[in-house]
């Protein structure tokens, strides 16, 4: 099994913007500094074998994880890998590379969640599971807790369907 180069188109989308240098606070420096639009976000075009192929090189790609569509599955009931219509990329990059600096990024907002937060599922097959944010496999999992038997782990929830709990 081997990786054709060829096949894989990566895009990493980065926003130019200007900031200002606080060295000298009466006289600030203006800079064009270029950050990526989402940290940890890296769009790659290629076949669906291809990046099965990718996947199998982890050991060159540590901490590389697939975005799933937990929104839908497949005939075996399983989530395929999300993809982006060609047309919507090719428009998402035109926005992206326009080099304006009043585009506006509205994401689906998916908390930061850290183990022990308390948190509520509020969608999917879970919707309404109270817990807390535990680790399990490398994947944050919802666990519940029943006094004096034991924790219980969802299944993956997607980032989107939970929230925090905040402390009353």
């Amino acid at each position: 099994m081997s990786l054709r180069n060829d096949c894989l188109e990566p895009y990493l989308p980065i926003l130019r913007h200007i900031e200002y240098s606080n060295e000298d606070f009466n006289n600030p420096t203006q800079y064009i500094a270029d950050k990526p639009l989402d940290t940890g976000l890296l769009f790659l075009r290629s076949t669906v074998n291809d990046f099965k192929t990718l996947l199998q090189y982890d050991s060159m790609f540590p901490g590389m994880t697939p975005y799933y569509n937990h929104f839908c599955q497949n005939r075996f009931g399983k989530n395929d890998f999300l993809t982006v219509p060609d047309r919507q990329m090719e428009s998402f990059k035109i926005i992206v590379e326009s080099g304006n600096e009043n585009i506006l990024v509205h994401q689906n907002e998916v908390p930061s969640l850290l183990s022990g937060d308390r948190v509520v599922v509020i969608g999917g097959p879970f919707a309404g599971v109270e817990g807390i944010v535990m680790k399990y496999k490398h994947q944050k999992r919802v666990f519940v807790e029943l006094q004096g038997v034991g924790r219980y782990a969802t299944a993956y929830v997607p980032g989107a369907w939970i929230r925090r709990i905040e402390d009353a």
